[in-house]
């Protein structure tokens, strides 16, 4: 996925990382509780999931390396990520392949729990517009998108000050 997205005009910078690998780490996936239980997924064939996470080091060049004292060479090129915990997790490495394949670093603003709708609008509500990256990326997996309670859904996140604002733009109360 971050191979398709660097592809995209624009979002690619001059940045380069190093890809370090970290330890093997084994969990029973999310989704298993879509299906079963932790207990229960061996026994219809779901067993722990093996990965190993990896996190993408800087690598300051010529010049700006012996000047780099603090490794924050490039840190002006950021994008920020907002989604689910497919992007906060980071046994997944998500960000640390964004920043691999874009050449930017990324600040990484998922959660977990909380589905793609609300980290957006705490980043929202929590970033102030002259301090914000330039580059946005949202993940939102396609199940939300195609949940035909999504409107209802969208409105109840929102929270009463939308409710109230859509209330006052119809004539209502």
């Amino acid at each position: 996925m971050a191979v398709r997205i660097a592809a995209q005009p624009g979002l690619t910078g001059s940045a380069q990382f190093t890809q370090v690998p970290g330890a093997e780490v084994r969990f029973t996936g999310d989704l298993v509780s879509y299906v079963t239980s932790g207990e229960l997924a061996p026994l219809v064939g779901l067993s722990a999931e093996r990965v190993t996470p990896y996190e993408a080091v800087s690598i300051p060049s010529g010049q700006e390396a012996a000047l780099d004292l603090f490794g924050e060479a490039g840190a002006g090129e950021v994008v920020d990520l907002v989604g689910t915990s497919y992007s906060a997790n980071p046994n997944w490495s998500f960000a640390e392949a964004l920043k691999l394949e874009l050449g930017r670093d990324v600040i990484n603003y998922a959660t977990e729990g909380q589905g793609p709708f609300v980290p957006m609008r705490d980043y929202l509500q929590k970033r102030a517009p002259e301090t914000a990256a330039t580059t946005v990326l949202w993940e939102i997996p396609l199940r939300y998108l195609l949940d035909p309670e999504l409107p209802e859904t969208l409105a109840a996140e929102a929270g009463p000050e939308a409710q109230s604002l859509e209330l006052a733009e119809e004539g209502g109360t």
